[in-house]
Formats: structure tokens, sequence, C-alpha cells
């Protein structure tokens, strides 16, 4: 099973509501939350994860992570690379380092411009 589920699954029972419920109430799929909870996929879309924070007034490292919003370590990095890559994989050294090789030569190109 998945702790991103069960971080929602959580959040769900604090909020004394259900999964179906929820699902019911952002228009999301519920199909998209059995595939996580049986392991079948590792993670949820940001857009679905960014939904699901804001209903519960939590942040989406929070669903992501497990970091709490008390505990203000939130890396601009790591942030950065749930937005590109949407949180669903592991994000290599070598990725992350093609998306910074990109992100300069960007910036060289509107400086000449």
């Amino acid at each position: 099973m998945s702790t991103v589920y069960d971080r929602i699954d959580e959040l769900c029972k604090k909020n004394g509501t259900d999964i179906t419920k929820v699902c019911r109430e952002l228009k999301l799929q519920r199909s998209s939350f059995t595939e996580l909870k049986m392991g079948r996929v590792k993670n949820l879309g940001a857009d679905k994860i960014a939904k699901i924070a804001d209903y519960f007034g939590v942040s989406a490292l929070y669903i992501t992570d497990g970091i709490t919003d008390d505990e203000k370590t939130f890396d601009p990095e790591e942030i950065a690379k749930v937005a590109l890559f949407g949180g669903d994989q592991e994000v290599t050294d070598e990725m992350w380092a093609e998306v910074k090789q990109f992100v300069e030569f960007v910036k060289q190109k509107h400086l000449k411009d």
C-alpha cells in the first residue's frame, strides 16, 4: 500500500469522510486511488495532490512526503522536482542536471534577446 494513500486515508478519517466522498466532491476518478492503494501506481499527479491538499488544508508536501507546515523544511529543489516531474518517479541526479542545463540555456537565450 502507498504511503500517499495512507496519508489521504488518514486525513479522511480525521475529517469524518472517506476517499469516495472526496473523489466525488473534487471530481476525481476513484480508480486512481484504487490503483494507488494496490501499488499499481506510486503517486498521484501533481494536480490531484494539489486539489486534495487544498481540500484538507494541508501542504502538498505533507501528502507526498509527510512534511508538515510546522517543520518548515521546504527545499526549493525538491518542490521544483515535484512540480516538474509530478512527484510520481524518482528524479536522478542525471535528470536534475539536465533540467538545470536546460534552464541555463533558456536564461542565456533570453539574455541575448
